[in-house]
């Protein structure tokens, strides 16, 4: 047996060229995202994006990272943020699993990329205050999760010496006797 592919594909680059995402191709990453799982079907996800077609929006999101993951996002076509609703819609209760099923739908979406030819990297190095602000989040409510970097792979050679040293390092990854246990 073997591990599929598009699991093995997908993986979180520094570099993007400057090619456009289709608009089909976006739409087929959120219908990923929306058959993803989640507690009692809640779907609490929402995502907001902006595109470089529209550049001021763009440099506008591009705002809420932190420098560090600015210096090579901002160069993506597609920069996205994934919002989770921290309560239940059918009663207004706290959803405990929030985060995890925004999570499990950036998953579907990140392998939905590999699948396409895309690339997708999360980034937890962002401004969550000022992103809530830009999109007029009730925090109590609904919060930034991740902002996300979508586009075709670029030269990592376009990158900065220290990001391109740690683009062309091999993809290392724990053996799953490091973190699976069974009880007996």
């Amino acid at each position: 047996m073997e591990l599929t592919e598009v699991i093995r594909r997908r993986h979180s680059p520094r570099s993007f060229s400057d090619r456009p995402v289709s608009d089909e191709q976006l739409r087929l990453l959120f219908e990923a995202a929306r058959w993803a799982p989640s507690a009692n079907n809640e779907q609490e996800w929402s995502y907001y994006y902006a595109t470089s077609a529209h550049p001021d929006t763009h440099r506008l999101l591009c705002g809420c990272l932190f420098e560090s993951n600015r210096i090579w996002a901002e160069k993506a076509p597609v920069i996205l943020v994934s919002c989770g609703r921290k309560v239940f819609s059918y009663n207004g209760k706290p959803n405990r699993h929030w985060m995890h099923d925004v999570g499990a739908a950036n998953v579907s979406m990140a392998l939905q990329a590999a699948d396409l030819g895309l690339v997708l990297h999360q980034m937890a190095g962002f401004s969550v205050d000022r992103c809530a602000e830009m999109l007029r989040l009730d925090m109590e409510v609904t919060e930034p999760v991740t902002m996300m970097a979508v586009g075709y792979p670029g030269n990592p050679d376009d990158l900065p010496e220290t990001l391109r040293e740690r683009e062309l390092q091999p993809r290392t990854r724990k053996g799953v006797e490091e973190f699976v246990y069974e009880l007996k």
